[in-house]
């Protein structure tokens, strides 16, 4: 035990560090019209990377990204990517033709408004967001 507690020590100070379980501080939520009531991670990554563009019911998917804190937070918890890798990622992807550039609102509200009103639509919000008439999905 004692070799244990010495070698975390030593792992500590020479800048090792352990990883511990964050908490997400970002709802995804849905257009009410959306069946799926989760999704893994990978689904969640392959939406707004825009490798699927369909549900499983084959409606449409409409995503939008946020211009707030949010974005940080959702980035680095779903999708593995700082904000300029993601923005360069979507630079990529129109400059080659393969994509167009994910719809950004400026505030949680703005989200909600977009998702309840768009049939397949799906975006993140903060925690303390007043949901409305949308859904949140679980992330597996």
């Amino acid at each position: 035990m004692k070799k244990i507690l010495i070698f975390m020590l030593f792992f500590v100070s020479l800048g090792g560090f352990f990883v511990t379980p964050t908490f997400a501080k970002v709802l995804i939520i849905a257009n009410n019209s959306v069946s799926q009531e989760s999704l893994n991670k990978e689904d969640l990554q392959n939406i707004f990377l825009g490798k699927m563009a369909k549900w499983s019911d084959n409606t449409s998917i409409y995503f939008v990204t946020s211009e707030n804190e949010v974005h940080e937070d959702f980035l680095k918890t779903y999708i593995n990517r700082s904000s300029s890798q993601f923005r360069n990622y979507w630079r990529k992807m129109v400059f080659t033709g393969k994509g167009q550039k994910p719809k950004a609102l400026n505030s949680d509200e703005e989200i909600i408004q977009f998702v309840s009103e768009t049939t397949g639509a799906i975006g993140y919000v903060s925690t303390d967001a007043a949901l409305k008439n949308v859904k949140t999905i679980t992330v597996n």
